[in-house]
């Protein structure tokens, strides 16, 4: 996991500190661990739009976003913004710049797997399947900007060629590593329903 301190396993070690200290009275949890990052933006814009506006790049903390939850100038951004345009939300309700323009091009790791600048996701390059997928369902809805077109020319066929694969993978509930049971039990329900949408 190029994040690990956003793991699965990375969160069994949290609980294996926190059980002696409350006896097992408090546990760390991912309610989105089982769905993919266009997933989550797709459940929160479709179904908890209120919830939706706090979602954030995990870069707000520079100059650039200190008016603003997005910087405009990283990875994370660039990718919740094709996330935004391939399920047909408007990415500048919440701030975010048309980040399709060539300018951004080094934002995303589908045109720039070895850009040693992005961090975490983006930059170890499992990011570029998803922003694939990502570009296929923006250009479907006519999405616009010098990236679609990059995007038509050099990745359209082959996103077309594997669309029922992305969809298959982005698109699912995979199984929970850490959520609770019953917990569970009334999650699932809601992400199938609206990835079914």
């Amino acid at each position: 996991n190029p994040v690990y301190d956003q793991s699965a396993e990375w969160m069994g070690h949290m609980n294996a500190m926190l059980h002696p200290l409350w006896n097992g009275a408090v546990k760390v949890s991912s309610l989105v661990q089982p769905i993919h990052e266009i997933a989550v933006s797709k459940i929160l814009y479709q179904r908890y739009p209120k919830l939706a506006k706090y979602q954030a790049s995990c870069h707000m903390d520079s100059d650039a976003a200190e008016n603003n939850r997005y910087c405009n100038e990283c990875s994370k951004c660039a990718r919740i913004f094709a996330f935004m345009k391939a399920l047909n939300f408007d990415p500048a309700s919440v701030g975010l710049a048309d980040m399709f323009q060539a300018r951004f091009r080094n934002h995303f790791s589908l045109f720039n797997q070895d850009n040693k600048e992005m961090r975490g996701y983006d930059g170890s390059g499992l990011s570029r399947d998803e922003q694939l997928f990502a570009f296929l369902l923006a250009a479907g809805n006519g999405a616009k900007g010098d990236l679609i077109d990059l995007f038509m020319k050099e990745h359209h066929e082959e996103a077309l060629a594997r669309e029922e694969e992305l969809r298959g993978e982005f698109f699912k509930v995979h199984k929970p590593l850490n959520i609770p049971a019953p917990l569970w039990k009334k999650i699932k329900p809601i992400l199938e329903e609206e990835l079914k949408k």
